[in-house]
């Protein structure tokens, strides 16, 4: 399955939210997804691992609340 041309078939705007530190899911896959989506952004929470710590938890939050204000 080729997840990046299935992806590419969708419409829609996309928020990704992806930790620099990631250990489990390299960040390219996410630079790479952007890519392949028509209309998405990337943020990226600079030091945060996979499933974010408290202090990347904030920042996530605000980034997708942020998201949410500008695309609705």
């Amino acid at each position: 399955l080729d997840v990046y041309a299935q992806i590419a078939r969708y419409g829609g705007d996309v928020l990704i939210v992806h930790g620099s530190r990631d250990y489990v899911v390299p960040i390219a896959y996410s630079e790479r997804a952007v890519d392949a989506y028509g209309s998405a952004q990337l943020v990226t929470i600079e030091g945060g691992v996979h499933g974010f710590s408290a202090i990347d938890y904030d920042q996530a939050s605000d980034a997708v609340l942020e998201y949410l204000r500008t695309h609705m």
